[in-house]
């Protein structure tokens, strides 16, 4: 199954999950909301702000790149204000990367 073809067969409000390509498009663009955003990623990112971290200004690093949890993590980090590094499988030293890291996703 084609991943790309399914998802953007999924009307785009009905998208909760918010995976639709314009959903995390819209999540990539400086000044655009999406409709829906990724529920386990804004979780991450409430739970932070509900935790008193100041995002602003901040090193954050995200483990992983997926497309469920990752990269929308790293977005709205960068929406956040965040200087944001993403490591995975392929990162050099991703232990160094993180121990220099404010804020660990």
């Amino acid at each position: 199954m084609n991943e790309e073809r399914v998802l953007a067969e999924i009307s785009l409000e009905k998208d909760v999950d918010g995976f639709h390509p314009e959903n995390i498009g819209k999540l990539a663009m400086k000044g655009h909301e999406p409709l829906f955003v990724p529920c386990t990623p804004k979780g991450c990112i409430e739970l932070l702000k509900r935790s008193g971290v100041e995002l602003a200004g901040k090193n954050a690093v995200v483990v992983g790149r997926s497309n469920i949890v990752g990269m929308p993590a790293a977005l709205l980090l960068m929406k956040a204000d965040c200087t944001v590094t993403v490591v995975h499988s392929k990162t050099k030293d991703p232990r160094r990367i993180c121990r220099e890291a404010d804020v660990v996703v």
